[in-house]
């Protein structure tokens, strides 16, 4: 089967996406290329899963953002796994411009047993964005808390991927499963992420918590307590944890590219989120 998706990006990422593309051209400079993948489930490097607007009266968005290996040659075929049952609203390219000019990919769609694959050309670009309905059962509300579980599976093998939910400051997350890294953010709330590497082929990530009412007791310590209390839900937008400060004088040549290849894969995330709100304000203002 084969889909062609209908909805376009809006110009409001022109700043961001800009950004994105350069840091993109000089991480290209200074990390070596690694081999060609052996097939088009084996081309992604990094990948950042989240779902977003879960405020009253939203309907969530899964967002699945992934950047090439460094050393892909345009074009080249690719392959990214979907979870079952969910649709479509956006496919594309991130090309780093004007985004009205993000060419959107056309989808050759494989049905499963446990996710849908979707097969696809890149043609201009070395990252890809998909912004699908969350598929039900990953946001389940309860009676005082709201039920999470996040979920992705992966078609080929990863460098890295990260899972990340910023929480609201009157919110937090509980029973978390796996354990979390944590934090606090000021002026956007609390960082809850999990980061796996590397990911094999077939590998299933996931993230279960329940989002309840009251602030997280480390945005409590930070804040001194003067944090007000609020029933869920929230919004949850990907991103990613700084790194801390590096002793360049004792780095060798492969700590160097490590550390590179991670701030690559930390501001993707991080940009990536930037650009799904500026997409969501402005259809907010546009309605």
């Amino acid at each position: 089967m084969t889909l062609n998706c209908a909805h376009g990006p809006l110009s409001g990422f022109r700043q961001a996406r800009l950004f994105l593309a350069a840091f993109a051209l000089i991480l290209a400079t200074v990390v070596p290329s690694v081999a060609g993948a052996s097939g088009p489930e084996d081309v992604w490097e990094v990948v950042g899963v989240t779902i977003h607007d879960l405020a009253p009266g939203k309907e969530p968005t899964y967002v699945i953002t992934a950047q090439a290996r460094q050393g892909m040659t345009l074009p080249f075929q690719a392959a990214m796994s979907l979870p079952k049952g969910s649709k479509i609203i956006w496919a594309g390219e991130l090309l780093g411009g004007d985004p009205s000019q993000d060419p959107m990919v056309q989808l050759d769609m494989e049905e499963g047993e446990e996710y849908d694959k979707a097969t696809f050309t890149m043609n201009r670009s070395n990252i890809v964005q998909f912004e699908l309905v969350a598929p039900e059962g990953m946001i389940v509300p309860q009676q005082t808390f709201i039920r999470l579980d996040l979920h992705w599976p992966a078609v080929g093998a990863i460098d890295r991927a990260r899972i990340a939910v910023i929480v609201p400051t009157d919110l937090h997350l509980e029973n978390t499963e796996p354990a979390l890294d944590v934090d606090v953010r000021s002026g956007s709330g609390v960082l809850y992420s999990v980061e796996t590497s590397p990911v094999a082929a077939g590998q299933s990530l996931s993230l279960r918590a329940d989002m309840v009412g009251g602030p997280a007791p480390e945005l409590v310590e930070q804040q001194g307590g003067a944090v007000t209390t609020q029933t869920p839900p929230a919004t949850v937008t990907p991103s990613a944890t700084p790194p801390g400060p590096v002793d360049d004088s004792s780095l060798d040549l492969g700590s160097r590219e490590i550390i590179l290849a991670v701030m690559g894969f930390l501001l993707l995330t991080a940009v990536a989120a930037l650009l799904w709100r500026l997409r969501k304000d402005r259809t907010a203002s546009a309605g």
